[in-house]
């Protein structure tokens, strides 16, 4: 598989993948993960974090591959499971079986929560992500939830078990241990306002002793499974945010070159407005291009089927080789580049044709106003 490439400064950049692609020994993997969990603070601890961090090395440069290239990597025309997996929390619910395109859709669509990202920033995202789950595995989790159990055996039947008073009693955080059992059916939620878990009741109680003999969880499921967590909790934030910015699908963004904004007070990326208002480490200026936004568009509606034939009275005036630029641009959100060899165009030409194109637009569209102003004036 070709993967997409770290910068020569990034500090994975020489992390090779046929160095660490050794994750299929799981086994090993696991071993290492336990041995990192119960080691002491310090140095020694550090080293063995690093360590696993290259193992995964491989694992986040196929989500790094599949965000930046916006296709399913696969391994001998195989799609792995754990990508599928990770997609199918993206899918719209109740839409039925997903198809191959469903996933390849989202997919494609992954890139619009990393805008302004290069392939480090979107590395050292996934690299979080990854260190957050690290750090949550417990391979002692088992013993936890025989504590927890205990204690609510300790317990009148008829007494009402929250968090809290279950946390008190065993000396740790018990909410992942009380859902735990909840998911299995030992125990029944009650919830109130807004889906808030207030108490918890005894249901198919005791679990029975062959819910205990499963040993410690393994590393690598763990691992697998709080990433993807962390990922989408990650991309719902980021995406509902881009989703409040009025235009947001029409900024002036151009992958590749390296922008990296600061950030806010809030410790929030900023987005880009059209007044040019941030700036990268190089001294390069970024603004938002809002000319469609001023235009009675819905850009999600823009498709090849829009191309091809529209009833609107303002694009319908267009060729098709023009909505065809728009679409290129605002829809599949090529660079300039891309779009020339696409139109079989110089950058230059392509770029200027396209300035053409949004002056005519806003002189039509303006045309009625000027029109109306005019009449009143007589």
């Amino acid at each position: 598989m070709q993967y997409q490439r770290l910068s020569a400064e990034h500090y994975a950049a020489d992390w090779g993948i046929s160095e660490t692609g050794r994750f299929g020994k799981v086994k090993e993997v696991n071993q290492l993960g336990q041995k990192y969990a119960l080691a002491k603070d310090g140095p020694d601890r550090e080293a063995l974090l690093l360590q696993v961090m290259r193992y995964f090395h491989p694992y986040l440069m196929k989500y790094l591959d599949m965000i930046t290239r916006g296709h399913l990597p696969s391994f001998r025309d195989k799609v792995s499971k754990d990508t599928l997996t990770f997609l199918g929390y993206l899918l719209k619910k109740g839409e039925g079986a997903p198809r191959q395109s469903d996933y390849l859709q989202i997919a494609r669509s992954l890139h619009l929560a990393f805008k302004q990202h290069d392939a480090d920033d979107i590395y050292d995202v996934l690299a979080l992500c990854l260190l957050r789950a690290i750090r949550r595995y417990d391979p002692h989790y088992t013993d936890r939830i025989k504590r927890v159990v205990e204690v609510i055996d300790e317990t009148v039947s008829a007494q009402v078990l929250t968090a809290a008073y279950v946390s008190r009693r065993v000396g740790f955080n018990s909410f992942g241990c009380l859902r735990l059992l909840a998911r299995h059916g030992f125990l029944a939620m009650v919830k109130g306002e807004n889906e808030k878990v207030l108490e918890y009741q005894r249901a198919s109680w005791p679990p029975p002793s062959k819910f205990f003999q499963v040993g410690a969880i393994g590393f690598t499921y763990f691992i697998q499974k709080w990433f993807h967590f962390y990922l989408k909790e990650h991309l719902d934030r980021v995406m509902g945010q881009l989703e409040s910015k009025e235009g947001v699908l029409q900024l002036d963004y151009r992958p590749g070159y390296g922008m990296s904004a600061s950030y806010d007070c809030k410790g929030e990326r900023p987005i880009p407005s059209e007044d040019g208002d941030i700036q990268n480490a190089k001294g390069r200026t970024w603004a938002g291009d809002m000319s469609l936004v001023r235009m009675p568009l819905d850009v999600a509606k823009i498709n090849l089927d829009w191309v091809r034939k529209t009833d609107d009275p303002l694009f319908s005036r267009l060729t098709r080789n023009q909505r065809y630029l728009i679409y290129l641009r605002f829809s599949e959100e090529k660079t300039w580049p891309e779009i020339a060899r696409t139109l079989c165009r110089d950058v230059g030409g392509t770029r200027e044709l396209y300035h053409r194109l949004l002056g005519m637009l806003r002189d039509m569209t303006r045309a009625p106003e000027t029109a109306k102003t005019a009449h009143t004036n007589q």
